[in-house]
């Protein structure tokens, strides 16, 4: 879960106790309505994520497979996800800040 503005909630990847998730989904406190977004470009698990200059940036994670050293950005204003450069090391379970 992370803040994207002052109004909204997002809710990224994840296990749905079968397969990693591609999902993404705000929720909207003033209005009390949840909405789907664009999806990830990686179905991931156990990734970090962190909001910086009004991006989402999903990194690294589990496909369910392999850990992930890949990463991808959302950004809002053009509802888009773009991957980013791979980090140097596949990792999973890390934190973000």
């Amino acid at each position: 879960m992370l803040a994207i503005g002052a109004e909204l909630l997002g809710f990224v990847g994840g296990y749905d106790r079968g397969e990693c998730l591609n999902s993404v989904e705000s929720f909207d406190l003033t209005t009390n309505t949840w909405s789907q977004l664009k999806p990830m470009l990686v179905a991931r698990g156990r990734f970090a994520v962190a909001e910086m200059n009004g991006c989402l940036y999903a990194c690294g994670g589990s496909n369910g497979q392999m850990d992930l050293c890949s990463a991808e950005s959302y950004d809002p204003n053009t509802a888009s996800w773009l991957l980013r450069p791979d980090m140097a090391v596949q990792r999973s379970y890390a934190g973000s800040f």
